[in-house]
């Protein structure tokens, strides 16, 4: 039983977020929005809202983008500040692999690379839940 297992993901029809666990346990996007919330929280805030629309249906073009090998990715800014949430699907779920500030015109190739290994060895049984609030309080 892994460290995480008490908090592996029920299905449940109105979650459909998850973020993606390593084999050691470490949920990677969720603790780089916690790290980004420090620094920039109305840009983080934007980001879940984004993350919300998408998962209602209720997206606008600019919110998410295909990238490649089956890896997309959610966009939000707060001025000068542009972060993205990669992620790929599995349905009903969307999978965060990873959150960062986008620094360049593409996302790095590596980034990407990174989120299709992560999309090719996940399970089902790997996810951890997320609902997003709309407070967007990542400790939950």
């Amino acid at each position: 039983m892994t460290k995480n297992s008490e908090h592996r993901l029920q299905v449940v029809a109105d979650i459909h977020w998850c973020w993606f666990a390593t084999p050691a346990g470490n949920l990677t996007a969720k603790t780089e929005l916690l790290d980004l919330k420090k620094k920039h929280p109305r840009a983080v805030a934007n980001i879940i809202v984004a993350m919300n629309r998408v998962d209602s249906g209720d997206s606008r073009s600019i919110d998410a983008k295909p990238l490649r090998d089956g890896i997309l990715e959610i966009r939000a800014r707060d001025g000068a500040v542009q972060i993205r949430v990669l992620y790929f699907l599995r349905n009903p779920h969307r999978v965060a692999v990873t959150a960062f500030v986008k620094k360049t015109g593409k996302v790095d190739p590596t980034k990407i690379d990174s989120a299709a290994k992560a999309r090719n060895i996940w399970l089902p049984s790997d996810c951890i839940g997320v609902q997003l609030p709309p407070d967007y309080n990542l400790n939950k």
